[in-house]
């Protein structure tokens, strides 16, 4: 019970060396055979496994350590070795889920989809989770998402938005035409609390992600409330400390804000229409996301994972604003952010980048 109490995140935050040591100690745990059978069968020493292990020591702590883990292409050849591991994780989710007709599944279940969701937002790790049919078991998952409780469909959605942030993530789901069921999710009369926007917003993103130009071009099914509960949680994630908000980092929400406008009608409903609020009444929206862009260049250290592909999306956000010409004298007004993108431009400032970045974001010196 003392582990519960722990902010386990702390641990990891300031020492991603000692985090990602951590992971792979825990994912050799997980290979011990006692904890490996249970995974398996769910039949032995439940109360043990159930209310003590699993939840809340191996998969609370994994789940911290992943996410404060600076993954390279070293790691993601020394994690095949975890193949039969990853499997075996997913393979007991997807057994519950199958199996469970009250939709009251257990703290292992909602613990192992967190922290599958934690794994799967580093993008570097996708080909990893491809190669184990893993992808294959999460879209098998997908098909019974309206049984699940609102934070693990959520959760279970969340992981499909990450693999489709790599592109070989989205040639697989497409295989298995996971993207096409997700539709039928965004189906929703009435959203009734955050949650449910939340899991909005993250289908209408993988969707996004996971279709072509010409396909998102030609599609009119997009509401303009999409990009006011995009903005809602952006707002939400850029007033967080590490700049995320649920489990979504700002340059997810950023790229799909930046797909989104990438075409006329949703670009002008956000410059003009937008119902959105920000703390700041009088700032316009594109005074936001310049405000936004400055705070966060000067609080994240540039050898952070997630700050060139962050910077990257608010300079192609930046990009399409100024293609309305009303609003080029706008962004021209503020000196500190025309010196940025400058610096920027002439590759003064260097970001070290540890995550995939999509095909379809400009660089961002070209951005």
């Amino acid at each position: 019970k003392s582990i519960d109490n722990i902010d386990t995140d702390k641990l990891f935050e300031r020492d991603p060396i000692y985090a990602l040591e951590t992971v792979y100690v825990y994912l050799n745990l997980l290979n011990l055979p006692g904890i490996k059978t249970y995974l398996a069968y769910r039949t032995i020493d439940e109360q043990l496994y159930e209310k003590y292990i699993l939840p809340s020591i191996i998969f609370k702590v994994l789940t911290s350590a992943t996410k404060a883990s600076h993954f390279s292409l070293h790691d993601l050849q020394k994690l095949n070795d975890y193949s039969e591991t990853l499997s075996l994780i997913l393979n007991c989710v997807q057994t519950e889920i199958y199996s469970c007709t009250t939709s009251n599944y257990s703290k292992t279940t909602t613990s192992i989809l967190l922290f599958v969701c934690t794994y799967s937002d580093k993008t570097v790790l996708i080909p990893n989770l491809i190669k184990t049919d893993f992808v294959k078991g999460v879209a098998e998952c997908l098909k019974k998402v309206h049984e699940l409780h609102g934070r693990q469909s959520t959760l279970l959605i969340n992981i499909i938005d990450n693999i489709c942030r790599h592109e070989d993530g989205i040639i697989a789901l497409n295989s298995l035409q996971a993207l096409e069921f997700t539709k039928e999710i965004q189906n929703v009369d009435n959203l009734m609390n955050e949650d449910d926007i939340e899991k909005i917003v993250l289908v209408r993103m993988a969707l996004a992600l996971g279709r072509t130009l010409e396909q998102l071009e030609n599609d009119r099914t997009c509401p303009n409330d999409a990009v006011d509960h995009l903005l809602q949680l952006i707002t939400a994630a850029e007033q967080s400390q590490d700049y995320s908000h649920n489990g979504l980092h700002l340059s997810e929400l950023l790229i799909f804000l930046m797909i989104l406008i990438s075409y006329k009608r949703p670009l002008e409903y956000l410059l003009e229409h937008s119902q959105a609020k920000f703390d700041n009444k009088t700032q316009s929206t594109t005074q936001f996301f310049i405000t936004s862009f400055l705070k966060f260049h000067e609080n994240v250290s540039n050898e952070d994972p997630l700050k060139s592909l962050t910077m990257a999306a608010f300079c192609n956000i930046f990009w399409n604003i100024s293609r309305r010409h009303q609003y080029q004298k706008e962004l021209k007004k503020t000196e500190e952010f025309q010196k940025l993108i400058k610096d920027i431009a002439e590759k003064k400032e260097k970001f070290e980048s540890l995550q995939q970045v999509p095909k379809f974001i400009d660089n961002i010196e070209k951005a």
